[in-house]
């Protein structure tokens, strides 16, 4: 079941692989308080949705090899099928906030 919390947390998760900042998998499920696998399974949400997700062990970080919009891509359908009315309301919030910094 999604709700705004999850949502959040997939959004920041986006966030810390755009900046290029997210540590070696563990460190990046520490940093979110979940376990590695509860991560792994985050990212694989992600992939679902056309992230092209990969790690560098170079840089110690997780990046993707092709931009990612997140509230382009992501398949609304899928989310708004799990979801109660204020867990649309917080994502919306999400949005617009993010759409106010990028204008």
């Amino acid at each position: 079941m999604y709700n705004a919390m999850n949502i959040e947390r997939l959004y920041r998760i986006h966030e810390k692989i755009e900046s290029e900042t997210t540590g070696a998998l563990e460190e990046f499920a520490e940093a979110f308080d979940i376990k590695k696998r509860q991560m792994q399974y985050q990212l694989d949400e992600l992939r679902l949705f056309g992230a092209a997700i990969h790690f560098s062990r170079k840089r110690n970080t997780y990046f993707y090899s092709t931009p990612f919009d997140f509230f382009e891509k992501i398949d609304y359908q899928h989310f708004i099928r799990k979801m109660n009315k204020n867990t649309i309301i917080g994502l919306l919030k999400i949005y617009l906030e993010e759409k106010n910094k990028k204008s």
